[in-house]
């Protein structure tokens, strides 16, 4: 999905407070989450100029925000600098009505054809990658992204640990995809284990899926 993950090498820790986003907050986080993410490849896909990216971006990840808030669960660190989407096992694959929903088919109009065919593409290896992984219910986090001027402080372990001690709980599987091999450290920490690989061919990316089963 939108996004391979912002580097993860946190140091430092600070007391927080996460919550659920509301629904007025969406702009506001899809801005933070663009970025989050402005230096992975994953923009390249977009648009060319930098700017342009940034605003594809912003488009995307209020799309998967919106379709997190209706079809699954959202999380903040308390003044947005933190952002959690998280899609429930029901609601993992979006389907035409429901990502018609979240307005998922401006993609075309918003992004142009041929960036809309990319993001398409990515879309289907990252997919692939994520059947591969895991079978059955669980929650999927399709994004997880802290803003680059807090990075490095604890606020993603603080969004993760919030959901994954609930499904430890609940007794459910996770999975994420990240295409940063620095990732894989942080994620396994938390409990994740890379299920399955692939290769994305225009940029080099290797998409890696992992699943974390509950403790």
């Amino acid at each position: 999905m939108p996004g391979t993950g912002p580097k993860w090498a946190e140091l430092e820790t600070i007391e927080v407070t996460i919550r659920r986003l509301r629904e007025d907050e969406i702009d506001q986080a899809a801005s933070m989450l663009a970025r989050a993410f402005a230096g992975n490849p994953f923009p390249a896909l977009l648009a060319d100029e930098p700017a342009a990216r940034l605003e594809a971006s912003r488009w995307v990840y209020t799309v998967v925000a919106r379709y997190g808030l209706a079809f699954g669960e959202v999380w903040a660190v308390d003044d947005l600098e933190g952002v959690a989407i998280w899609w429930a096992p029901e609601y993992v694959d979006p389907g035409d009505e429901r990502a018609a929903l979240v307005r998922f088919s401006d993609g075309p109009e918003v992004l142009g054809k041929e960036a809309w065919e990319r993001f398409l593409h990515f879309g289907e290896l990252t997919g692939d990658v994520h059947r591969r992984s895991v079978t059955g219910p669980h929650w999927y986090l399709p994004v997880i992204g802290v803003a680059p001027e807090v990075q490095r402080r604890g606020l993603g372990s603080a969004l993760l640990t919030t959901m994954c001690d609930r499904l430890d709980r609940e007794g459910l599987p996770a999975y994420l995809d990240t295409g940063r091999a620095e990732n894989v450290a942080f994620y396994r920490r938390h409990g994740f284990l890379v299920a399955a690989e692939l290769l994305e061919p225009s940029s080099g990316v290797l998409i890696r899926g992992m699943r974390r089963d509950p403790r």
